[in-house]
């Protein structure tokens, strides 16, 4: 009778060990499915191809919720498509996931920007720059400067648009920031010292999925015509009148350009 039950207890183990190695070997084989899934993902990204790139990490998220890489990939593609609750949304799952994850957070601080929660991004921004590990600083003192510039707090962002252009000079986001910080400080020269050269810098290398800006044209000509250089406020109106699309500064652009007209 005792040999019989030894005899059961080893086919038992011997059967749980087999269950465990086999779901073993079937959660490796999930989690390599998952990461080529994500892969694939970043590279549709790189190409603009967002919806593919949608699908594919809803597939490796379905396969790997618990991956909080995977979660703060999927914020950053609806960030793109300007749908911050979902990029909030998932960047908080990230966070859960692993608290540490300072990209998320930081990313997490520029979503709630724009949702109009400055305080909350800032709380966030804040206590991303605690790591003091984090390579990307620049990305940090960027986005606060973003959010005092909002809260026209210009003193304020011009200093941490300064501090994030020392760390990383080439910016088209954080230079024409920085230059309308300076602009809306009476500090006309040193604004065009970065409007000019970003603007031939960033039209050179635009990266392939961002939407041209050509607001540093229209900042240059209110510096320029603030300075009483009447002809390069209206050279520099022109390019920008001729080139902008969808720039909220459109219509003040016709108006001062009628204003120029007049004065000639």
């Amino acid at each position: 009778m005792e040999m019989m039950r030894d005899f059961f207890l080893k086919v038992f183990s011997v059967f749980i060990i087999s269950l465990v190695l086999i779901s073993c070997v079937s959660n490796e084989k999930q989690i390599k499915k998952a990461e080529l899934h994500h892969q694939m993902a970043l590279s549709l990204m790189k190409k603009c191809q967002y919806p593919s790139a949608l699908s594919e990490l809803n597939k490796a998220l379905k396969l790997r919720k618990e991956d909080p890489v995977f979660h703060h990939s999927i914020a950053l593609l609806y960030f793109q498509f300007k749908k911050y609750e979902k990029s909030v949304e998932h960047l908080n799952e990230a966070l859960k996931l692993n608290p540490k994850f300072t990209d998320a957070r930081v990313h997490l601080g520029r979503s709630l920007i724009e949702l109009g929660k400055w305080d909350q991004g800032l709380k966030e921004l804040q206590k991303a720059k605690e790591d003091l590990t984090y390579r990307y600083s620049e990305n940090i003192h960027a986005h606060m400067g973003f959010v005092y510039y909002k809260k026209k707090k210009f003193s304020l962002a011009e200093k941490h648009l300064s501090v994030a252009r020392t760390i990383k000079k080439e910016g088209c986001f954080t230079a024409l920031y920085h230059a309308k910080s300076l602009y809306f400080q009476g500090q006309f020269q040193k604004a065009l010292a970065i409007l000019e050269p970003s603007k031939r810098w960033c039209e050179k290398n635009l990266p392939l999925c961002s939407t041209p800006s050509f607001d540093s044209y229209f900042f240059a000509a209110l510096a320029y015509n603030k300075m009483g250089q009447r002809q390069k406020a209206f050279l520099n109106l022109q390019i920008f009148l001729n080139r902008a699309e969808n720039s909220e500064y459109m219509d003040e652009a016709k108006k001062q350009m009628k204003v120029l007209k007049g004065l000639n």
